[in-house]
């Protein structure tokens, strides 16, 4: 890269005090036609500034910057209502189409509840119904041991039956809270009792 060699601009020309004219004289005392990288150009820049221009520039007045940022956080199927209307200045009738999508999710999670509620009602009903069963038969053939004549194999069903009905009723009332503590029935684990 060639500089040019003649002294330095002086204050008084105003070459110093435009940096585009600065620029233009670098750019155009490549005599080649080559095209320079901006790091040369910085270069002969740099090389042009004199003390005095520094001077300057450190005396002038200061400029200072300040940065102010501002984060917001919303939660919810819906941004606010400043974020919706700055959405539909974008494209027109995108914050329709970001309620109707929320509204659409909503009536899915809503359909997903009821069935939900609906197999676990419909799952204790029908266990109820074979419980009922069991326990029913189980008394029945404890009634038929006993018109028998064999009342200690009455007594064992019975015991059986009844043993089977009081652990369902007990057992069914705490396996929740062992879900929900996150121990389920492992064998042997018999610290949530």
């Amino acid at each position: 890269m060639t500089l040019p060699t003649d002294s330095p601009p002086s204050p008084e020309d105003g070459a110093a005090s435009d940096p585009e004219a600065g620029a233009t004289e670098v750019a155009q005392s490549n005599p080649s036609g080559a095209s320079q990288s901006a790091e040369e150009i910085v270069k002969g820049l740099l090389e042009q500034v004199t003390p005095e221009v520094v001077e300057r520039l450190l005396s002038g007045p200061q400029v200072t910057a300040q940065v102010t940022a501002l984060f917001s956080h919303f939660s919810g199927p819906l941004p606010p209502p400043e974020t919706l209307a700055g959405y539909d200045r974008i494209m027109p009738g995108l914050a329709n189409r970001i309620v109707e999508m929320a509204e659409a999710y909503q009536r899915h999670q809503i359909g997903l509840e009821r069935d939900q509620f609906k197999v676990a009602t419909e799952s204790g009903r029908r266990g109820q119904w074979l419980g009922f069963g069991v326990a029913f038969v189980g008394f029945a053939v404890t009634a038929y041991l006993g018109s028998l004549g064999q009342p200690v194999a009455a007594g064992v069903v019975a015991a059986l039956d009844l043993g089977s009905i009081v652990t369902v009723f007990v057992v069914g009332d705490r396996l929740p809270l062992r879900r929900a503590r996150g121990r389920d029935a492992e064998p042997g684990d018999n610290s949530a009792t």
